[in-house]
């Protein structure tokens, strides 16, 4: 019995697809003399332990090439394919914004506000519990004081909106939307993590520590932990690459992450159908990369974040189509809200 050499699954005798992946079988192997591992014939480095197959003019045999990314080393490129993904550029689409308000109309925005505010609360409970438990909620707000808090925030925040036409007279829109965004995302993760644990239904990670924390002082991989909070044992989500199987990460690469020199890949997420990672997402140090099925690989910087939207049971990034699972697209959604605040804002 062999191992198909693109997943890893264990094949059927005499199986010429894989039954998890659905690649061909290759039947001509030769086993690794460091290691014993199955290899196709023409591969010039052993999939197991990396070491070289065939000679050449360095004497490759002689070389050990590294199987899989250090979780601190940015050099891995060397284990695989160097063919770049080609990724779709964003359409430039003019922003559509959220929030119409007249900024001059301090009682306007005063209601306005507020039923922005309890219209994310009503978004946010269905997504952590159940919307039939909107109103325990909406109790809980007022029962907890957090409604006080909330009326001293309220009225900076106005004050704040109304310099914006001063401050951004080109970009009064986007700005509004964002303030208004970042203030409230800020205010709903308090009130989530500190104030509701009895309703909900799963726990999301507090992140509160982050919530005043510049660009100078940020450590955003600690960040990126902290917010995404990834269960332990994830199977289909990868932070030490070491464990990584080589083909899984050979696909991801090939498929949609090619991340730079400078760049410190953190987490790999396998969201393929048959287990190949040739869809899938990774974050890095410095951006995030992507794809969806039958879509083309995505690359957004954090200094490049914009327009962060939650849109059905999906997210749009740049008005790119991004969808994990529940839960990740909850934590992604404000992970990526947060590095737009810190990097872009």
């Amino acid at each position: 019995m062999i191992n198909c050499q693109h997943c890893g699954t264990k094949l059927l005798k005499n199986a010429k697809y894989c039954h998890a992946c659905g690649e061909e079988v290759i039947l001509n192997l030769e086993a690794c003399k460091s290691c014993s591992t199955l290899n196709p014939v023409t591969a010039s480095f052993c999939v197991g332990c990396g070491e070289g197959l065939k000679e050449s003019g360095e004497n490759q045999s002689n070389k050990k090439r590294k199987s899989t990314y250090s979780h601190k080393d940015s050099h891995a490129k060397d284990n695989v394919n160097e063919e770049e993904p080609i990724y779709e550029k964003a359409t430039p689409i003019p922003y559509k914004p959220i929030f119409t308000v007249s900024l001059g109309d301090e009682e306007e925005l005063q209601e306005e506000t507020k039923k922005y505010f309890f219209q994310a609360l009503r978004t946010i409970v269905k997504e952590v519990s159940t919307e039939k438990k909107y109103s325990e909620y909406v109790q809980t707000f007022y029962d907890s004081g957090f409604n006080f808090y909330f009326s001293q925030l309220q009225k900076q925040l106005i004050r704040d909106l109304q310099r914006v036409p001063y401050l951004y007279p080109q970009n009064i829109n986007y700005q509004v939307d964002t303030l208004i965004d970042n203030t409230f995302e800020s205010l709903l993760n308090r009130f989530i993590t500190t104030h509701t644990r009895e309703l909900n239904d799963w726990q999301p990670p507090d992140v509160l520590r982050w919530e005043l924390i510049k660009k100078e002082d940020l450590n955003v991989e600690k960040m990126i932990f902290d917010y995404l909070d990834l269960p332990p044992n994830e199977e289909k989500i990868y932070t030490n690459f070491l464990t990584m199987p080589v083909p899984k990460l050979k696909n991801a690469w090939k498929s949609f992450l090619k991340a730079g020199q400078s760049e410190m890949p953190l987490i790999i997420s396998d969201q393929s159908m048959f287990g190949s990672c040739k869809e899938g997402f990774s974050i890095t140090n410095k951006g995030i990369y992507w794809k969806a099925h039958f879509n083309k690989p995505k690359r957004f910087y954090f200094d490049e974040l914009v327009d962060i939207r939650r849109v059905e049971d999906w997210i749009n990034i740049n008005g790119s189509y991004f969808h994990a699972n529940d839960k990740m697209n909850y934590k992604m959604l404000r992970l990526l809200k947060k590095l737009r605040a810190v990097y872009v804002n």
